[in-house]
């Protein structure tokens, strides 16, 4: 099956190109010239997709140990949000808020990403986004790892952010809807 090809208005792609390069100031003045900032490029992505695959391109690299690269694309993300990006991208592919929560490791997204209306609990492989952090905590808990001390410190800001907002275990949803399926057959 052919993907279809969606047609990006000219406006549109700047954006997208600003995201893409991390550009605010191009992401700013795309937007107040017309922009849609929830406008997918020819594959699908919305400008906070495009900003949280640049962002996850860098973490086998930079972004966890890079602050300035970290405040910059916190910076973006702020920028997206404040415009009215939706917190979940456009693709459902991957979500901003697993991206920057697993891979990127940064509490400050992830907070906004959460506070914005981000979805707290995908499942995916019976896991959940909660579930996967917590995963990756016990993972350096447990493992003799060269991991940085402060990558565990932003993964329990991470965790202890999506609690207080409403993020549930995989274990804990499923109870859920076991409890509301038995009430409706009572």
């Amino acid at each position: 099956m052919k993907k279809k090809k969606i047609q990006v208005r000219p406006i549109d792609g700047q954006l997208h190109a600003a995201c893409q390069k991390l550009n605010a100031e191009g992401i700013i003045e795309a937007v107040q010239s017309g922009a849609d900032i929830n406008a997918p490029d020819e594959n699908g992505y919305a400008p906070l997709d495009i900003v949280s695959r640049v962002a996850d391109d860098w973490q086998t690299g930079d972004y966890r140990h890079d602050p300035v690269l970290q405040k910059k694309v916190q910076n973006i993300v702020d920028i997206l949000i404040g415009y009215g990006a939706n917190p979940d991208g456009a693709t459902g592919e991957y979500l901003p808020l697993e991206v920057f929560a697993l891979r990127g490791c940064d509490p400050h997204v992830c907070s906004k990403l959460a506070r914005a209306g981000a979805t707290l609990n995908a499942v995916s492989d019976e896991d959940t986004i909660l579930d996967s952090v917590n995963n990756a905590i016990n993972g350096i808990i447990n493992v003799d790892t060269d991991e940085d001390p402060a990558v565990l410190d932003r993964l329990n800001k991470i965790y202890d952010t999506l609690v207080r907002r409403g993020a549930k275990h995989f274990d804990e949803l499923n109870e859920r809807t076991e409890q509301e399926t038995d009430n409706e057959l009572q």
